[in-house]
C-alpha cells in the first residue's frame, strides 16, 4: 500500500485515489491499463507534496491521459453498455 496500490490477484488491483486518507500515510496512485501492452504504467504521489506546481503538473498529465484513452474507447465503451443493459433499463 505504500506505493498507492497493491495487486491483490493476478487480475486484480487496488488503488487508492488518496494518500491521505483517514489520516494514512500511503501513496495515491493511478495505474494506466494498455491491451496492447504487457506493462502496466504506474504514477504515485503525494498530496501533501510541498511543490504544488509539480504535483499540479503530474495530476493535469494523468487526467489528459484518462480523458483521451476515454475519447479513443468510448464506441467500444458504449456497446459494452449497451449490451450489459438488454433491457435497455439506463
Amino acid at each position: 500500500m505504500s506505493e498507492g496500490w497493491r495487486q491483490d490477484h493476478p487480475n486484480c488491483y487496488t488503488v487508492f485515489s488518496s494518500s491521505n486518507y483517514c489520516g494514512g500515510t500511503n501513496k495515491a496512485a493511478v495505474l494506466i491499463l494498455n491491451q496492447t501492452e504487457t506493462a502496466i504504467q504506474t504514477y504515485t504521489f503525494r498530496t501533501e507534496e510541498s511543490d504544488v506546481s509539480s504535483n499540479q503538473k503530474q495530476k493535469d498529465f494523468l487526467l489528459a491521459t484518462f480523458k483521451s484513452y476515454l475519447a479513443r474507447k468510448s464506441d467500444d465503451l458504449n456497446e459494452k453498455f449497451k449490451s450489459a443493459d438488454s433491457q435497455n433499463s439506463g
